[in-house]
């Protein structure tokens, strides 16, 4: 999840930075150019507010395309870690797409390391024996109101999301 999540803040940065070029970057053209005849303030800041009009005209659309499909994938990510959802059939119908789209983006997030710690196995996705035993999640049942408890071994007293009562581990 770590790896998703910083491939998100870069790509939201630069989408920023790209957009907030362009908009800087048309006053530098029009000050430059006004000032073409005075002295070398041309070339301080027209070049530059034309570099930044070209790159914030033309890049800032493909960073927020990348951002975009970079979000589909990170909500396969949330989908798989999160909500425990480790079926192709699962996650479409949670999230709304198509199967096939599931699938190609499954794809990428396990060839892209997105996905550490489990393995696809045709349309499961299953933990992978050699996460840490530390790292491993159990799956219980709330005595009290029905509610699904999901916790870590490590986790000294599980706590209910719902009801909010302490959860005893089975052995």
């Amino acid at each position: 999840m770590k790896k998703i999540k910083k491939a998100l803040r870069r790509s939201l940065f630069f989408g920023i930075l790209a957009a907030v070029l362009f908009v800087a970057g048309i006053p530098m053209i029009v000050i430059g150019a006004s000032r073409a005849g005075e002295s070398a303030l041309w070339w301080i800041m027209a070049a530059p507010g034309i570099v930044f009009v070209v790159f914030g005209f033309y890049g800032s659309a493909f960073i927020w395309i990348f951002y975009g499909s970079l979000r589909g994938r990170y909500r396969i990510v949330c989908a798989v870690e999160n909500e425990r959802l480790y079926s192709v059939q699962e996650i479409a119908q949670q999230l709304g797409i198509r199967e096939k789209e599931v699938r190609s983006r499954l794809t990428v997030c396990f060839s892209k390391g997105y996905l550490a710690g489990y393995k696809r196995e045709g349309d499961r996705i299953l933990p992978n024996a050699t996460v840490a035993f530390s790292e491993r999640t159990l799956e219980g049942v709330c005595p009290n109101c029905g509610g699904k408890v999901v916790y870590k071994l490590t986790d000294a007293r599980p706590v209910c999301p719902y009801c909010g009562s302490v959860y005893k581990k089975e052995e």
